[in-house]
């Protein structure tokens, strides 16, 4: 009479290389993503040199650098205050 059903043993082999082939596979799916992790970087680095060589283009100097208010001190920061507003900084024309 033919066997029906698994038994114990062939359960757990096939387990074991499950695990064995998705313990293989995660290294390379965390080389994918930070492959595409560096990629999604460089192209904001290109996007921002881009945009300030279109601003220097057309505006003849580079962009006033402002780093107040800090967004992640919601500009609250209180060395923001004695910075230079960039309203007061006399252009070269």
């Amino acid at each position: 009479m033919p066997r029906r059903g698994h038994s114990l043993l062939e359960s757990l082999v096939v387990l074991a290389l499950i695990a064995t082939l998705a313990s293989l596979l995660i290294p390379a799916v965390q080389n994918v993503r930070s492959s595409a992790d560096r990629t999604v970087c460089m192209n904001n680095l290109r996007q921002i040199g881009l945009a300030i060589h279109t601003y220097h283009d057309a505006q003849r100097q580079l962009p006033y650098a402002r780093l107040c208010p800090a967004p992640w001190r919601n500009g609250s920061d209180p060395l923001c205050n004695n910075l230079p507003s960039p309203n007061n900084v006399h252009r070269a024309e």
